[in-house]
């Protein structure tokens, strides 16, 4: 305890160090007589030690914790995220709480223990390895923590609040819908896996043209669901209130959908979305010349495959979703990272040439086992200075070439994005936000032009969004911690775009097949 955050405290222990009082001695013994004029002070006293007690009794941390505590951790040249707590108070006094990082659509996570010792308190998440610690003030309105996570330590200054920032999604679309939905289930033959989603059809008989929507990468649901937004959904209901036909289903092995996601390739997803324009075909509210693919990011490059492979995809519209190979992207992204770390320039060199050497040898047309001995003789060729520089110590080395192993990174680095691209004879819309960081549109569009045209496609557009991130909402920096502060799911300037564009792509492709018959 420190005395001197307590006024009250303080003036009644420097009062019992000035106390003067008379001493008698008869004997053996002393006796000390308090003096009459002593007398009030000595009441004083005991009245300040009255008031002191409850004072800091209500300061203590242990019976001011309760409520909602809200706080922004900032990971320099990195990412700024909110985080939440909220306290509750059990009748033994003890407390329970939840972790709520905001910007990372956690929801509330349990923290296992709460320790508060005098004016400290202490959050432990132990599976995650996070420890909030620090004072609260004197006030009880604001903990002055400490973040502790994986060897990081980071500012966190807690402030006690009514309530926590909603996420709110006012683009998200609310029935009762001026359209019909049907839940579907169809099938990939060549995989023997069933896929689960949801069709919009607009009210009103007639044979339409239709999109199906192909999610980004990891597991995602058809809504493609992240930062609590649902992208999916809202390109969905907007298309159909004009005229469109739209399926969006579940990622193989997500949800609704069987199969196993974690040894799916983009070639798979592909395939996935061959087999809905199949189911689309032998529908009868769906004009079987009209279906194309709308692909988000991953899902642009699966939609391009599809096409390659196959006449029956009308058109693509790739969002972020065309972009120079694979393995030249990851390395960028790692650079930028590195960059923002405040690595130098030499350290970053590096790194570099590094991963490319890696991510090269895992691309190799070569089985596993002959692609993991060239990566263990790779890593152990480093020396014990590139070893530290490239903080690439044993344990990592062996994450590091089980994830590049798995069928995905294989596939992705062994692609030929551009022969895959001048393989697509079909129209393409390319959308690419301004501030996307993931897919960054001056250095990918060149690449989708040149290829499109290197294969003899004429049919196509490219435009760069003013001010838009990777998922196409309207942002500030374009950084991904922004996805779940910004209320706008997508721009609907990016939803106008699709739905003419789509709208004039398939009338033509409507009118070139009505000549042809009249022939």
């Amino acid at each position: 305890m420190q005395v001197m955050n307590f006024p009250y405290l303080r003036s009644t222990l420097n009062f019992i160090k000035n106390f003067k009082m008379n001493s008698i001695n008869s004997g053996i013994k002393t006796y000390t007589i308090l003096q009459p004029r002593n007398f009030l002070k000595f009441l004083l006293f005991c009245f300040a030690i009255f008031l002191a007690v409850p004072f800091y009794a209500q300061n203590d941390g242990k019976s001011n914790l309760q409520g909602n505590w809200l706080g922004e951790m900032v990971v320099p040249g990195q990412i700024s995220l909110r985080m939440g707590i909220i306290v509750t108070q059990n009748t033994d006094n003890s407390y329970q709480a939840a972790l709520n990082i905001i910007d990372q659509a956690t929801g509330e996570i349990p923290i296992d223990e709460v320790v508060t010792r005098n004016d400290s308190v202490k959050f432990t998440l132990s599976k995650l390895g996070i420890v909030i610690e620090g004072p609260l003030n004197i006030s009880g309105d604001k903990i002055n923590a400490e973040y502790r996570q994986a060897g990081g330590r980071f500012p966190l200054v807690l402030a006690r609040v009514d309530n926590l920032p909603e996420l709110l999604r006012p683009q998200e679309p609310k029935g009762p819908f001026p359209y019909k939905e049907e839940e579907i289930i169809f099938e990939n033959k060549e995989a023997g896996i069933l896929l689960a989603g949801t069709l919009s059809i607009p009210e009103k008989t007639g044979k339409y043209p239709a999109v199906v929507l192909v999610t980004g990468s990891g597991k995602q649901n058809r809504n493609e669901e992240i930062a609590r937004h649902k992208p999916f959904l809202v390109i969905a209901d907007y298309l159909t209130r004009n005229g469109i036909v739209v399926l969006r289903y579940d990622d193989r092995g997500v949800e609704g959908s069987s199969g196993d996601f974690n040894t799916a390739t983009t070639g798979d997803f592909a395939d996935d979305a061959l087999a809905a324009i199949a189911y689309l075909q032998n529908r009868k509210d769906v004009d079987a010349k009209r279906i194309g693919i709308i692909g988000h990011s991953e899902g642009g490059m699966a939609a391009a495959i599809a096409a390659s492979e196959s006449s029956d995809v009308a058109f693509i519209v790739a969002l972020a979703g065309f972009s120079r190979n694979f393995g030249e992207t990851a390395v960028e992204q790692m650079l930028d990272q590195s960059r923002h770390q405040g690595k130098s320039p030499e350290d970053i060199e590096l790194e570099k040439t590094w991963r490319k050497r890696v991510y090269g040898i895992a691309g190799e047309r070569i089985d596993s086992a002959a692609a993991a001995k060239k990566l263990w003789d790779a890593h152990n060729s480093l020396s014990e200075d590139e070893i530290r520089r490239l903080n690439w110590p044993k344990g990592r080395q062996e994450a590091h070439i089980k994830q590049i192993l798995n069928p995905w990174w294989r596939y992705c680095l062994a692609m030929d994005n551009k022969e895959t691209l001048m393989n697509v004879k079909c129209p393409v819309l390319a959308l690419y936000g301004e501030k996307d960081v993931q897919v960054k549109p001056d250095e990918n569009i060149p690449f989708v032009e040149d290829a499109l045209k290197s294969g003899g496609n004429d049919q196509f557009e490219i435009k760069k969004i003013p001010g838009l991130n990777h998922l196409f909402q309207t942002a500030s920096t374009g950084q991904e911690y922004e996805y779940t502060r910004i209320e706008e799911t997508i721009s609907p300037e990016v939803l106008r775009i699709m739905g003419e564009w789509i709208k004039k792509t398939t009338e033509l492709t409507q009118q070139v097949t009505l000549k042809a018959s009249d022939k």
